[in-house]
C-alpha cells in the first residue's frame, strides 16, 4: 500500500520541463525575431517619435509574451486547485 500511495502523491518532472523548453524556445525566438531587430532600429531612430512607436510596439510584444506565459504557467502547474476549495464530500 505504501508504494501505491507514493507513486500517487509524485506529479512527475515531465510538465515542468516541458514548459521549462517551450518557455526557452518562446523567448529564443521573441529575442531573434524582434528584440534584436528593434534595438537596432531604435539606436539609428533620429526622431522621438520613431523612438516611442518602437517603445510601444516593444512593450505590447512584452505583454502579449508575458500573458501567454502566464496562462500557459497556470495550465501546466494546475494552479487552480490553490484558490478554490476541493468539493464538499456529500453526507451519507
Amino acid at each position: 500500500m505504501t508504494a501505491n500511495l507514493h507513486r500517487q502523491t509524485g506529479r512527475g518532472y515531465l510538465p515542468v520541463l516541458v514548459f521549462l523548453a517551450c518557455f526557452a524556445v518562446l523567448l529564443v525566438v521573441v529575442c531573434n525575431r524582434f528584440m534584436y531587430p528593434a534595438l537596432q532600429a531604435a539606436s539609428s531612430a533620429t526622431q522621438p517619435a520613431q523612438r516611442h512607436e518602437i517603445a510601444a510596439l516593444s512593450s505590447l510584444v512584452f505583454t502579449v509574451v508575458f500573458f501567454v506565459l502566464l496562462i500557459g504557467f497556470f495550465l501546466t502547474f494546475r494552479i487552480h486547485r490553490f484558490f478554490f476549495p476541493p468539493p464538499a464530500p456529500t453526507p451519507p
